[in-house]
């Protein structure tokens, strides 16, 4: 088995890293299609209505500039997901949190293979178990449903990969070289995804001075990287907005503040100064021991250190400008990093050249027990009931948006529990809701319906306006049906036109009555095409939906009914966009991704029991 050196050992273990990494992140991604699927909603929420809206307007209007990619929103610069949401939007032709959530998602469980997988790199290949185990526990909970639930909550899943990845290339880097400025471009868009990403450059500067003074760099070249990054880091301080009135949002004295650090950096244990210390027990030691034994530069176990200097800074700058009393659900993400670099110190103080006493293992196995076990508590005491709120408060919020969009009556936005309108501003929001190219771009779930005018009719008040039976309620936009005033069926034909270009890649038309009786039929024409039109997806109150592929461009819809004994209705249409089914299709196969997860966790499984079966064919690599 081990030929050229030990390469087939090398190949055995990267093979069982990769496929154990690549299981979590496999199944973490079918629980968050869960999450979204069963708790998320296509409603543009809070911050999406301004931030979003004028980007899209920009872009659309031809008046794209880069003061709509840099100005401040809040605190922050996100020029980072203001591109990933101005690629989706142009990707699907209409606007789809869900579909942002989505990709959301992918970004987030890509990001915990990636960094366990860095983490590997510094424990040792032999602890992939139990790095993705512990990545696989940690990540199903979902704490960080905020972000999830999402859309726009995109800055907080490229942070993360670009702060830790610039932080594993500089830490080990030679001053300026290639791998120094890849890893400081990487810290610059961690700023321009949030304010504290900025942090990366202090952090890495600050660990860099004190390896100098404990003698381990030495160069002025290696100086003179520290002064760079340090002015990097002032100049993210100097561009950070200042938005003062978030200024009742911070700690105003040193208590407020403490208690604030305790409770973001003890999550998930209890907020208290014990909770703290002991969540960062890990960290704390693992840092002494590398302060003692002053390992070379280029030793990676200076990126765990530097993590956990970096960690500290997250901790204070939250506790600073967030001190609320609790820790807010959008952080929890975050924190999460803080928790697995942890768990990481405490592999590596595990092979530490030390005595390995029983008190020892039953310490580390405790502090397991204690972080995943408060972990379990909170979320099972909070998280429902917060999944329901949401849920129950997003399905509010998309009906009286869409019936402000379909009427233009305020009184749907106004005068509303809180949180049953997704912007804190009603008239703001409708203001917003009336310019048209927003409404160009809406989700199809509140999506502004398209004008038809009747192009045909025969014989008298065929295919007439709200031409359905009674036992359908009228819908709130326009439509047209065979069934007239005097509630006597009508055997007719008629056509309904839609002339103007829209973002579509689809339609979603509603019909009523019996579309698939004896002599009727419905029909839509492009490009003097036709084809049959049917009733697939599920409607409510007897109006089902038929979706129609029409690229964008006008079309017309053809009615013919002879059926003495039925009678049928169209709808206005609503366009989708072109990755829109593709997302609910998605969303419900979840189980899916957590079956091809688990299959793949087997087989890595049985990859290394064979491989430690033959002596010498599996070692560990430290």
């Amino acid at each position: 088995m081990k030929t050229g050196g030990g390469s087939t050992v090398f190949s055995i273990q990267q093979y069982v890293s990769l496929i154990a990494l690549s299981s979590v992140a496999t199944i973490l991604f079918g629980i968050k299609l869960l999450v979204i699927g069963t708790y998320g909603n296509a409603t543009p929420y809070w911050d999406q209505w301004d931030s979003e809206t004028q980007l899209y307007g920009a872009f659309l209007g031809h008046q794209l500039g880069w003061d709509n990619f840099f100005t401040a929103h809040n605190e922050h610069r996100i020029l980072c997901p203001r591109l990933l949401a101005l690629s989706l939007l142009y990707g699907n032709g209409i606007w789809n949190p869900l579909l942002q959530m989505v990709v959301n998602a992918a970004l987030h469980v890509g990001f915990i293979g990636f960094y366990a997988w860095l983490l590997l790199k510094v424990v040792g290949e032999r602890f992939v178990w139990p790095i993705a185990g512990f990545s696989l526990v940690l990540g199903a909970v979902p704490y960080g449903w905020e972000n999830t639930l999402a859309g726009f909550q995109s800055c907080f899943y490229l942070f993360l990969p670009a702060s830790v990845g610039a932080i594993w290339l500089v830490s080990r880097a030679d001053p300026f070289s290639l791998r120094w400025w890849g890893g400081v471009g990487l810290a610059c868009g961690a700023f321009f995804c949030a304010a504290s990403g900025g942090l990366v450059l202090a952090a890495v500067a600050a660990v860099g001075v004190l390896q100098r003074w404990l003698g381990i760099r030495t160069s002025r070249r290696e100086l003179a990287s520290f002064m760079a990054l340090g002015v990097l880091f002032v100049v993210s301080v100097v561009c950070t907005p200042r938005i003062e009135r978030h200024n009742t949002l911070q700690a105003t004295t040193l208590l407020q503040f403490l208690d604030s650090f305790d409770g973001y950096s003890a999550w998930p244990i209890k907020a208290t100064i014990l909770g703290s210390l002991l969540r960062n027990a890990p960290a704390v030691f693992f840092s002494i021991w590398i302060l003692r034994t002053k390992p070379a530069v280029n030793d990676r176990r200076w990126f765990l250190f530097t993590l956990a200097v970096w960690s500290v800074g997250q901790s204070m700058t939250m506790a600073h400008s967030r001190a609320v009393g609790f820790v807010p659900s959008r952080y929890m993400d975050m924190l999460a990093v803080d928790v697995l670099a942890n768990f990481a110190c405490l592999l590596c103080l595990a092979q530490a050249e030390c005595p390995r006493t029983r008190w020892a293992m039953a310490a580390a196995t405790a502090w397991v027990g204690i972080v995943l076990g408060s972990l379990g508590v909170s979320a099972h005491k909070r998280c429902p009931g917060e999944l329901e709120h949401r849920r129950a408060t997003a399905l509010a919020q998309e009906v009286n948006t869409k019936n402000y969009v379909y009427t233009g009556d305020v009184s749907h936005l106004t005068d509303k529990p809180h949180l049953h309108v997704p912007y804190p501003w009603p008239e703001k929001l409708a203001a917003i809701l009336d310019r048209p190219v927003v409404r160009a771009i809406l989700p199809r779930n509140i999506g502004a319906p398209m004008a038809g005018t009747i192009a045909g009719r025969a014989p008298g008040d065929a295919g007439i306006l709200a031409g359905h039976g009674p036992e359908v309620p009228a819908p709130l936009a326009p439509a047209w049906g065979t069934f007239d005033v005097a509630e006597m069926p009508q055997n007719t034909t008629f056509a309904v036109m839609f002339p103007e270009a829209h973002r579509g890649y689809c339609v979603e038309i509603p019909i009523a009555g019996k579309h698939d009786a004896p002599g009727i039929s419905i029909e839509i024409e492009q490009n003097g095409m036709r084809r049959p039109l049917h009733a697939v997806g599920h409607g409510t109150d007897g109006w089902r939906i038929a979706i129609a592929k029409v690229r964008g461009s006008p079309f017309t819809v053809h009615v013919v009914d002879t059926n003495p004994d039925a009678w049928v209705a169209v709808g206005s249409p609503v366009a989708v966009g072109r990755w829109d089914d593709r997302v609910d299709r998605l969303l419900s196969r979840w189980y899916v991704f957590v079956v091809i997860g688990a299959v793949v966790a087997v087989a890595g499984a049985t990859l290394a029991s064979l491989a430690l079966a033959e002596p010498g064919s599996y070692s560990p690599s430290v």
